[in-house]
């Protein structure tokens, strides 16, 4: 016994190291060079690829380690590991199991073809395992698809008369696991891809993972006969990129037995769209995208045919077709896609800034064509809209319009936008705004991205309107129309703005100024940057023109422009018309206030260069004015014809609005103001020269001015504006009169005919928004004495309530020269008296108080009955035709001692007493003791003042009075 144990421990002995030197051995062997060539020879002849190995190891029991496996057929695939590890089994003269490490396969799709198996010949591969795999789909030297980060496991692989292939993989993009189950034969191939969510480590031996993903796949490739492949798949709440999708998909293809050709049908449903896509920007009705579409493939053209892909979804239908070509290039040709019903919103969002910050609502018809290589292809295309409402950034519209366009790679152009805004609203809540009943636009519009979007055309509004934060400055009813070139620039927040606009109509209330554009027909030239980041406008050339004005031009900036303007501008005019000026801008905005205005007119032309600084309420302007062939004149002379013929100025200025402080101390700059054909009526003057200054608002003229007129002289010193801007009323001066003639005044005046002179001194008259107020007295020689005016007031001297206050005396006064003058009859002898506290109102007397009596000279005192017959129609109402008719046979006048009256005035209430009191009876006319005489009695001491006005106005217009014979 124990020589058999010793015997067979020696055969196993020998077995055992047989076995090792053979091992050994074939270690060796599978690591020698040799063996290596020999190996990748053999494979490389059986499999028809070219292959190559750094080199082979060997690991037991028997597994072969290739080290930087390279296997390739040119043209179409390239394979390549950093390790393959294939364990064989010699008995079946198969791989059981196959390790591949860091794969990475490329195909070219291009150039694969697929050929029929010679036999039955049957391939098993029980293991299959990749470790961060990568894979590459090719056409020619672009990629069209790569995989990277593959690792997969599949068991059970089966090639041959009874394929079967059981795979799976993670697929980290979609946090899921794959598995792959493909079985039958190659004629006969059907196939199931399940995907599903990643199970945790704690339930994957209990419950299988929820399916995210099934596609079924059904292949029938009878010999030399057409192929037929059918798709099938359900996918459910898949997450990617942060969208989770829900939805199916069948497709059904026929294809040629040698793949030259191929047509195709598909249909597909996605659910929940567009709540499904988190991040879309816009908001749109949620229901079912629907698709369907039908083709076919030619290979030998490498040509894909869409012959009609429709979509619909709750919002929109869209109908595709088109050619797609798989050259060294995919080309897109023939392509169009039409959507009668599209969101304007998806085409908003594509705009170039700023009218993708804005929201539009409403449908859009789309019709799309394209061609050209499909990473940028040429896009050409017509959008269509009746009614799209747009909001954003203050802004509101009802849009149409009609957009035919093309986009090539990053360009867009719109070659003819014709858009029509209804109801266009620009409302911040701070600054101003404005509006239109309609604004149409017809433009071209080229945009390239990192360029500036440019627009050029022509813009024309009707019903516009505008107003300032408080309401002071208005424009409504307004038209305009005109060329425009328009430039974007996005990453400057700048947007420049050219154009020239003619306004057809419009009114304009700016303060107390209200103007009908109509006539005036203002064209406003403009080429400006506006920088919406700082909301400053930089104003290389802002013109405006009136008509009947001229026309101003400014360059500069205006800052803080839509809310609180502030100008650093200069303007300028070379053919500025103070006449048109005056009518459009004054005389019917301020005659009703002012009716003297009403009454002038000015010509000539004006030329000014200012520089303006600052808000529109505090603003400041310095430079040069001047006039020349200046003009003043009375507009209607059929009362008082006058006129100024010639006026030149030049007159440099700094003035400003509001309250300001001064600015640095200095002597003003002078300017001079001539002033030449002055006339009164048939008088001529002779011509006057000034120097003056205006700075700091205070306009000064520095010398007397002497004018010589109506046989005399005026002067007038010390004039002064102390606010010209903001106090435009206020003025003081004084003035003198020497001896001027009075028929020479009153004929130019078209007053009654006077003789005598006037004279006088106003020290200081002083002028006050409200009154005008002088000190000093008025004279005038005239009727043989003087009459003496002073306490001169005048309250509201421009308005059309203006009244005039003052004192006056007479003395020595000659009534005979005195009654002729005014045809009231013949009255002789001396009146003298004083009227205080007169007020005159529209020309009528309100208010005074009046003593007027004869003094006794030693000269003839005696009254004609024409004067007789008007004092008794002034104090009864009566005529004395009959009573004095008898008397005038015998005499034509009266003596009398006395004559005169006294009276009071209020409130149109008149008290009249007379020159002396008798018995109760007020004496207007006391007889003399001598005949003949005559007494009148006033029979009526109150009445009221317009009633007196009445009885003196029938007495002007009556004839002489007839007395009977």
């Amino acid at each position: 016994m124990q020589a058999r144990a010793r015997t067979g421990t020696k055969i196993l002995a020998v077995l055992l190291v047989f076995l090792v030197l053979a091992a050994i051995s074939l270690a060796a062997v599978l690591r020698s060079a040799r063996f290596k060539d020999w190996l990748v020879a053999e494979i490389s002849e059986r499999s028809g690829f070219t292959v190559g190995v750094e080199s082979i190891g060997f690991a037991l029991p028997l597994v072969l380690i290739g080290h930087r496996v390279d296997v390739r057929e040119r043209g179409q695939f390239h394979f390549s590991a950093l390790n393959v590890r294939a364990s064989l089994n010699p008995w079946s003269r198969s791989v059981t199991r196959l390790v591949i490490d860091q794969a990475k396969l490329a195909i070219d799709i291009d150039a694969v073809k697929l050929t029929s198996s010679a036999g039955p010949r049957q391939t098993v591969l029980r293991d299959l395992v990749v470790k961060d795999g990568a894979l590459l789909i090719k056409r020619g030297e672009r990629t069209l698809v790569e995989l990277e980060k593959i690792n997969l496991r599949a068991q059970d692989l089966n090639f041959g008369a009874g394929s079967g292939l059981k795979l799976a993989a993670d697929v980290p993009q979609l946090n899921g696991m794959a598995e792959v189950h493909v079985s039958g034969r190659p004629s006969e191939l059907d196939a199931a891809v399940i995907l599903r969510t990643k199970p945790q480590a704690e339930s994957r031996a209990r419950n299988p993972s929820r399916e995210l993903i099934r596609l079924d796949v059904k292949l029938r490739a009878p010999d030399r006969q057409p192929i037929d492949a059918s798709l099938q798949s359900q996918f459910h709440a898949v997450q990617y990129a942060g969208n989770q999708f829900t939805g199916s998909l069948a497709a059904e293809a026929k294809i040629e037995s040698d793949l030259s050709a191929a047509t195709f049908t598909g249909r597909g449903v996605l659910a929940d769209f567009p709540n499904s896509f988190r991040a879309l920007p816009i908001n749109l009705p949620n229901g079912a995208l629907n698709l369907g579409i039908a083709g076919r493939y030619s290979n030998p053209d490498k040509l894909l045919t869409v012959e009609s892909a429709q979509l619909s979804a709750p919002f929109a239908t869209a109908v595709v077709t088109g050619q797609v070509e798989f050259g060294s290039d995919i080309t897109i040709s023939k392509a169009k896609l039409v959507s009668p019903d599209l969101p304007f919103a998806l085409v908003g969002g594509h705009l170039p800034l700023p009218f993708r910050r804005w929201s539009y609502d409403g449908l859009s018809r789309l019709t799309l064509e394209a061609q050209g290589p499909w990473r940028s292809p040429v896009l050409k295309g017509l959008i269509e809209s009746d009614s799209v409402r747009l909001s954003g950034d203050h802004i509101a519209a009802a849009l149409a319009l009609n957009a035919p366009f093309e986009w090539t790679g990053h360009a867009l152009r719109i070659g003819e936008l014709k858009l029509s805004a209804a109801r266009f609203a620009y409302a911040p809540k701070a600054g101003w705004q404005g509006g239109a009943e309609k604004l149409e636009l017809l433009s071209t519009l080229d945009y390239q991205a990192g360029q500036p979007t440019k627009m050029a055309g022509r813009i024309g509004v009707s019903g516009g309107k505008f107003n300032s934060p408080e309401n002071t400055e208005l424009g409504e009813k307004l038209s305009f129309a005109g060329p425009f070139e328009l430039t974007a620039h996005p990453a400057q927040e700048t947007t420049t703005v050219s154009g020239k606009f003619t306004v057809d109509a419009g009114e304009l209330l700016w303060g107390k100024f209200f103007g009908d554009l109509k006539n005036q027909r203002p064209v406003l030239q403009i080429d400006a940057d506006y920088r919406s980041g700082v909301d400053r406008l930089d104003c290389r050339r802002c013109n405006l023109h009136l008509a009947t004005v001229g026309s101003i031009e400014a360059s500069g900036s205006v800052e803080r422009f839509s809310k609180n303007p502030e100008l650093r501008l200069k303007a300028a005019s070379k053919d500025f018309s103070p006449g048109g000026f005056f009518e459009f801008f004054v005389r019917e905005t301020f005659k009703r206030e002012y009716p003297l205005l009403d009454k002038l007119a000015f010509g000539g032309q004006m030329a000014f260069e200012f520089q303006l600084d600052g808000q529109v309420d505090q603003l400041k302007a310095a430079g040069l004015l001047t006039l020349t062939g200046g003009a003043a004149r009375a507009r209607s002379p059929e009362r008082i014809d006058w006129r100024i013929g010639s006026i030149a100025l030049n007159l440099p200025l700094r003035v400003h609005r509001g309250s300001q402080s001064r600015a640095a101390a200095g002597a003003p700059r002078i300017g001079t103001l001539v002033l030449d054909g002055i006339r009164f009526g048939a008088q001529s003057v002779a011509p006057v020269a000034v120097a003056l200054s205006l700075s700091d608002n205070e306009l000064r003229v520095h010398k007397p001015i002497s004018i010589a007129v109506f046989g005399g002289s005026l002067v007038i010193d010390k004039l002064f504006w102390p606010d010209l801007i903001n106090e435009p009323k206020r003025v003081s001066f004084a003035a003198e009169a020497k001896r001027l003639k009075l028929d020479e005044l009153t004929q130019a005046m078209n007053w009654p005919r006077l003789s005598g002179t006037l004279s006088g001194s106003i020290p200081e008259v002083q002028a006050t928004d409200t009154l005008l107020s002088t000190r000093g007295e008025i004279q005038a020689e005239l009727f043989g004495g003087r009459i003496g005016v002073s306490k001169l007031e005048i309250a509201d001297p421009f308005s059309s309530l203006a009244s005039i206050k003052f004192d006056a005396r007479v003395e020595n006064i000659h009534m005979e020269q005195l009654t002729q003058t005014l045809a009231f009859g013949r009255i002789s002898g001396i009146l003298e008296g004083a009227i205080e506290n007169l007020v005159l109102v529209d020309g009528q007397a309100a208010e005074f108080r009046a003593d007027f009596h004869s003094v006794d000279r030693g000269g003839e005192q005696r009254i004609s009955v024409e004067a007789l017959d008007k004092i008794t129609v002034l104090s009864s109402g009566e005529n004395a035709g009959a009573l004095y008719g008898g008397l005038a046979r015998l005499f034509d006048s009266f003596r009398y001692s006395k004559l005169g009256f006294k009276a009071t005035l209020k409130n149109d209430r008149l008290t009249l007493r007379g020159v002396e009191s008798r018995g109760g009876q007020e004496m207007l006319v006391v007889g003399s003791l001598l005949p003949p005489t005559v007494n009148i009695v006033s029979h009526t001491q109150n009445i009221a003042f317009s009633e007196l006005m009445r009885r003196l106005d029938r007495i002007n217009k009556s004839d002489k009075p007839s007395v009977k014979q």
